[in-house]
């Protein structure tokens, strides 16, 4: 899942037009973005979102979406998307607020499990924690 995360923030989110982008890109300021597999350009992003949903409503079909399992696994692609969304920049202090609450939250799983003791972990802080993760790379 931060794989995911960190293609879709490593792409190149940047509104200029075309004239101005491509001028750039042929005076060497920018390199041009790639385009993984020669497909048009948003491709792979809309493959990854068009997976997730059909994930979504296989597992629903099969009366299977609200076990421990699916929720966790689409409950961090939504907290992904529901950064996307929650892109408040205007308001003062709410990066840093993010920031602080990802890194005490990531703290308070990766300790334990860096001094082999995983087991006071709960399960549940593990997906909250990737969650939150997830969470901050797409909303920044």
């Amino acid at each position: 899942m931060i794989a995911l995360a960190h293609y879709f923030t490593s792409r190149r989110f940047i509104r200029l037009s075309p004239d101005v982008i491509r001028r750039l890109t042929e005076e060497g300021h920018i390199e041009a973005e790639p385009r993984p597999l020669y497909l048009p350009q948003y491709s792979i992003r809309l493959i990854l979102v068009v997976a997730f949903i059909g994930l979504a409503v296989y597992l629903y079909r099969q009366d299977r979406l609200f076990q421990s399992q699916a929720v966790s696994i689409l409950g961090v692609v939504f907290a992904y998307l529901l950064g996307i969304v929650a892109r408040l920049r205007s308001v003062r202090g709410w990066e840093d607020f993010k920031a602080i609450a990802v890194l005490l939250v990531l703290l308070a799983t990766a300790i334990p499990s860096l001094l082999d003791r995983s087991d006071l972990v709960p399960h549940q802080l593990r997906d909250v924690t990737l969650g939150l993760v997830l969470f901050y790379f797409g909303s920044r």
